[in-house]
C-alpha cells in the first residue's frame, strides 16, 4: 500500500504583506481572545534599504502604528528578533506572534536609526479595536491601512472573488487608490487583487504586470510571484522559475526557498539534486513553513536524498499538520495506521484522516477506506470502503483506483472481475501511480503468450 506521492509544488494563496499580529482568522481560532500588537509590517524592499541606509534587507519593517498603541515602536523600525528568535522577514515574525493572547508580552529587538534596541510589546488590542482604528485610518487615506483592508478584502466584505456588485459603494475597496502608489507593498497588494479577484475581475496577466513592478523594487513576495508566473505559462520556462526564485530566496522568502527545493527535486531549470533539494526544504521547514515541512517529510519517507528515515518523516508531517497542511494530516494518519515510524494506533489514524478530510484532502477518504477494508480499528466493511474509494477516485486520487482494482481482483465487495480491475489499474497508472504500473507489469507478464525462441 502506497502513501501519498510527493507531487506538491509551492503554490498557495498569498500571505498578506501586511499581517496584523495574531489575527484570529489566520490561526483557526483561540481558546481565549487573541491580543494584537497594533502594528502592520512587511518584508523590506530596495527603496527602504536605501532610504534607511540599512546594511541588508533582513527583518520586518513596521509601516503603521495605531495611535492608541502604548508599546515603544515607531514607523520604519526594523524588527530583527522576537521572543529570542531571529526575524529574517515578515513570515518569521508572524510565526512567533500568531498565538499571542490578550495581555501577553514578548521581548522584541529592533533597529531604529541604525541603533539596535530591545523593548517589550504587549498584545493589548482586541480584534474589534484593531479593525475599528484601521478602518478610520484607511478612510483618512493612510496607505498601509488601505493595503491591510485590500489584502483582506474578501474577509471584511464577506463576498466571493470578482468585480464589485451593484452595492459596491458599501464595500471596502482601495484598489484604485493603491494603484496610484509607488510603494512596493501597495503594488504587491494590487497584483494580489488581480490574481485572486479582490474587488476586481481575476486577471493573471494584469496581476503579473503589478508583481513585476514590485519585484523590480526588490519586494521578495513579488519576486516569488514572478517566478511562479513562469511556471503557470502554457509552456513553462523553468530556468526563469529557478532564477527568480533564487532572487527571492536570497531575501529569505520561504515560498521561494521551498520552490528552489522543488526545482532541485524534479530537475526543473536546474540539475536534479535530491540532497540540495532536502537542504532547501529543511531551511524553510525549520522556520515553520508547513509546505516545506511536508516536502521534507516526504523525502525522509522515500529516502530519495539518502537513507529512509520514517520516524524523522513522521516528525515533519506532525509539524506540517499542526500548521494546517491537509495532506500532512493524512500522512500522519497513514503512519499510525501502518506503523510507519511509530507504533500502530488506529484511533489516532482515524482522527488524522478525518482532520485531513475536514481540511480538504481527499486522501483522507482513501485512508478511512483502507481502515474499513482491512478492519483496522473497526469491523471489516467492504461496502463502506468501496464508497470511500469511489469518492476519492472520482476526485482523481490514484491510490483509490488501485484499491478498487484490488477488491475487484479478489472479489471483495464485488463479484470478481479482472478485466475491470485492469482498466482501473490503467487509470491509476495514467495518473502517475507507480504501484499500478507494477501491478500491470505482473499482470501482463502472466497473461502474455510464450515467446518462441529464434533458431
Amino acid at each position: 500500500m502506497r502513501a501519498l506521492q510527493n507531487s506538491f509544488a509551492p503554490k498557495r494563496l498569498p500571505r498578506p504583506c501586511f499581517l496584523l499580529i495574531a489575527l484570529a482568522i489566520s490561526c483557526g481560532g483561540f481558546a481565549q481572545e487573541p491580543g494584537l500588537l497594533g502594528i502592520t509590517y512587511s518584508d523590506i524592499a530596495d527603496p527602504e534599504v536605501e532610504r534607511l541606509q540599512l546594511d541588508s534587507a533582513v527583518g520586518a519593517i513596521v509601516h503603521l502604528v495605531l495611535p492608541s498603541l502604548q508599546n515603544d515602536v515607531q514607523v520604519d523600525d526594523i524588527i530583527v528578533a522576537a521572543d529570542g528568535k531571529p526575524i529574517l522577514d515578515s513570515f518569521d515574525l508572524s510565526q512567533i506572534t500568531k498565538d499571542l493572547e490578550s495581555g501577553q508580552t514578548i521581548t522584541v529587538e529592533l533597529l531604529r536609526h541604525g541603533e539596535r534596541r530591545t523593548t517589550e510589546f504587549t498584545a493589548s488590542l482586541s480584534q474589534e479595536d484593531f479593525n475599528t482604528q484601521m478602518r478610520k485610518l484607511a478612510k483618512e487615506g493612510e496607505l498601509h491601512a488601505q493595503v491591510f483592508f485590500q489584502e483582506n478584502y474578501l474577509l471584511f466584505n464577506q463576498v466571493e472573488p470578482g468585480p464589485p456588485s451593484d452595492d459596491s459603494d458599501s464595500l471596502i475597496n482601495y484598489l484604485e487608490s493603491l494603484s496610484n502608489s509607488s510603494e512596493p507593498s501597495a503594488l504587491f497588494a494590487v497584483g494580489s487583487s488581480h490574481e485572486w479577484g479582490l474587488g476586481t475581475a481575476i486577471d493573471k496577466k494584469e496581476a503579473a504586470r503589478w508583481f513585476r513592478r514590485a519585484a523590480r523594487l526588490g519586494y521578495p513576495g513579488a519576486m516569488y510571484k514572478v517566478a511562479w508566473g513562469y511556471h503557470d505559462r502554457e509552456s513553462p520556462i523553468y530556468q526563469q522559475v529557478y532564477s527568480w526564485a533564487s532572487k527571492a530566496a536570497d531575501r529569505n522568502n520561504v515560498d521561494a526557498i521551498t520552490c528552489l527545493g522543488w526545482c532541485r527535486e524534479y530537475g526543473l531549470g536546474v540539475q536534479r539534486d535530491y540532497e540540495k533539494s532536502l537542504e532547501h526544504y529543511l531551511t524553510a521547514a525549520r522556520r515553520g513553513y508547513s509546505l516545506a515541512q511536508f516536502n521534507a517529510g516526504q523525502m525522509f519517507r522515500t529516502g530519495v536524498a539518502g537513507e529512509q528515515n520514517l520516524p524523522e518523516a513522521l516528525s515533519w508531517f506532525e509539524k506540517a499538520a499542526a500548521g494546517g497542511y491537509a495532506d500532512a494530516a493524512f500522512q500522519v494518519g497513514y503512519a499510525y495506521e501502518w506503523a510507519a515510524g511509530t507504533e500502530a494506533d488506529f484511533d489516532r489514524a482515524k482522527q488524522m484522516y478525518e482532520l485531513a478530510i475536514e481540511r480538504g484532502s481527499i486522501a483522507g477518504e482513501w485512508g478511512l477506506g483502507t481502515m474499513e477494508l482491512y478492519g483496522h480499528g473497526t469491523a471489516v466493511d467492504y461496502s463502506a470502503a468501496i464508497k470511500r474509494f469511489q469518492v476519492a477516485a472520482d476526485a482523481g486520487y490514484s491510490d483509490a483506483y488501485n484499491s478498487l482494482a484490488y477488491m475487484l481482483d479478489n472479489g471483495l465487495g464485488f463479484p470478481r472481475n479482472g478485466t475491470i480491475a485492469t482498466i482501473l489499474y490503467l487509470k491509476a497508472e495514467k495518473l502517475g501511480n507507480t504501484a499500478a504500473t507494477e501491478q500491470l507489469r505482473m499482470r501482463f507478464a502472466r497473461t502474455a503468450p510464450p515467446v518462441t525462441p529464434t533458431p
